[in-house]
């Protein structure tokens, strides 16, 4: 063999080693590319506490919320911890529930707390497109900061003029 011949082959070579790292290189971004769309698009159920006052009375909710971009249905569903029999009777019918994406439900908890907080855990799965997803929530409910609804013509008012502020 001549010295162009070996020349050839080892150009060769080279060409299908760099054929495949860039195949290599495409599959493994494709990966990539595949988790970080599932990742984006998949639902994220979350529990938290809301206390909400109205008309001068603390009334305590637990909220499941679908912060995802794609509705799931929720399959499992346990609490355990300082829980009010009423409560959990209610709340653990959440099973078979589907929330589609920034869907809420709230859950009546009682009223104001004036011993210790309490603590819960939550344990539930959930399901979409065919894939399952499992989480576990340990809240503290304590007595902090709430959210107040008015109950007067002000806040129509103040929505109105919201409203046409952004139209305008």
């Amino acid at each position: 063999m001549e010295i162009s011949d070996w020349i050839n082959v080892v150009l060769c070579i080279l060409s299908f080693l760099l054929a495949v790292i860039s195949v290599v290189t495409v599959v493994i971004t494709l990966r990539q590319n595949h988790k970080m769309i599932e990742n984006s698009t998949r639902p994220y159920i979350v529990i938290t506490y809301e206390r909400i006052i109205l008309r001068n009375e603390i009334v305590r909710y637990i909220v499941v919320k679908n912060y995802g971009q794609t509705g799931a249905r929720i399959t499992k569903m346990t609490c355990t911890g300082d829980v009010p029999p009423i409560f959990s009777a209610q709340f653990l019918k959440v099973s078979g529930t589907f929330l589609a994406p920034s869907q809420r439900l709230l859950y009546y908890f009682g009223g104001v707390n004036t011993g210790d907080p309490e603590k819960i855990s939550f344990s539930y799965e959930y399901e979409a497109n065919k894939k399952k997803y499992r989480d576990n929530i340990d809240l503290t409910l304590i007595n902090g900061s709430s959210v107040r609804r008015q109950e007067n013509d002000d806040v129509i008012k103040y929505a109105l003029q919201d409203i046409a502020e952004r139209l305008i």
